[in-house]
């Protein structure tokens, strides 16, 4: 599970939760984990944007799923 990532406002917008998730998907695909798992809120759509650019898919139950 990614769970509780944050970018504080003021350094959104500058690529800090894109280098989060994607190191975070780097150690997943190191330890050879079959999906990674993460929720989110249907109205935080810059978050969804962000998941969705980097190969998650919407999941039943509002959970983004990345499959190896």
């Amino acid at each position: 599970w990614i769970e509780d990532v944050v970018v504080d406002s003021t350094s959104r917008g500058k690529g800090v939760g894109r280098k989060l998730i994607n190191l975070l998907v780097q150690v997943g695909e190191e330890k050879e984990l079959s999906e990674i798992l993460l929720f989110t809120e249907d109205h935080r759509l810059a978050a969804i944007n962000l998941y969705s650019s980097v190969g998650f898919k919407y999941k039943d139950s509002k959970i983004y799923c990345k499959k190896k």
